[in-house]
């Protein structure tokens, strides 16, 4: 049998699976190849393979990436963002999912190069193609606040971040006021954030091909493979006693009572 993120995945890859499957597929042809999930809190064994660290690592980096993909799409199509501001509540929501996308995005990139890393080639070539997302992530995680701009029916703009691939005058929060965001070419922050999101997953996705390639080679030279075994584990909060979250990814490699302070109980019925 071949592990699937629908049917042996942990409680993000059952409920991403659609979205793995319309977009981030290079995701699951790597998981069912490399990491797996034996449905108690471990990856899947890989008989003689001699560098189980480097798998983990990997593992996990690879879990991050996906589940920034995850929340990042849920906020997406909780419309907040395609919504007129009329009071302050409103605003701050607005801001907390708005600033909430822009570190998920700098995440995706951070891990997804971690991952890479870890693989040993030369991803040079990918860093670069991923690098204005940082530039885009630093300049609104850490940088002064982007000035918002609101249109005639309370629909919020941002003016264009500058990053390197952007000619012409852009927000650089270093060298610029608010003031001048009226001169600048600007956009709606719907619009911004799902060009942003979906040109990275795009990327990331292509560049997960790399590392099943990667991969399969590896495991072709050491003549070995996943081995496929799945128990599910009901995962139980230590004081309430009733089930919490369902059985963990194989990317978490260590005992769920030390991760979550659950208690795990093989022998209860969902």
């Amino acid at each position: 049998m071949t592990y699937t993120v629908k049917n042996h995945g942990d409680i993000i890859e059952e409920e991403a699976a659609e979205l793995i499957s319309e977009r981030f597929p290079q995701y699951e042809l790597v998981w069912q190849s490399y990491i797996g999930n034996k449905g108690n809190n471990t990856i899947a064994e890989l008989p003689n393979y001699p560098y189980e660290d480097k798998r983990k690592n990997f593992a996990e980096n690879s879990y991050t990436v996906l589940e920034s993909v995850f929340i990042i799409d849920q906020i997406l199509k909780s419309k907040i963002f395609e919504r007129t501001i009329s009071n302050f509540d409103e605003y701050i929501e607005f801001n907390k999912a708005f600033i909430s996308v822009f570190a998920l995005l700098g995440r995706m990139h951070d891990t997804v190069i971690k991952a890479s890393d870890i693989l040993k080639y030369n991803n040079m070539h990918f860093k670069e193609s991923i690098h204005k997302f940082y530039e885009a992530r630093s300049i609104v995680i850490h940088g002064k606040k982007v000035p918002l701009i609101f249109d005639e029916l309370g629909f919020l703009k941002i003016p264009v971040l500058k990053t390197d691939v952007i000619d012409g005058i852009a927000w650089d929060d270093k060298r610029n006021l608010w003031t001048e965001a009226k001169d600048m070419e600007t956009a709606y922050v719907v619009d911004t954030l799902t060009e942003f999101f979906d040109e990275l997953l795009f990327l990331i996705n292509n560049e997960y091909a790399v590392f099943y390639d990667i991969i399969q080679s590896e495991l072709k030279s050491l003549n070995t493979k996943l081995l496929f075994e799945f128990k599910r584990v009901v995962i139980y909060d230590a004081d309430t006693d009733l089930p919490y979250i369902p059985p963990s990814s194989g990317s978490v490699t260590i005992s769920p009572i030390d991760v979550y302070g659950f208690k795990a109980k093989a022998d209860r019925k969902q």
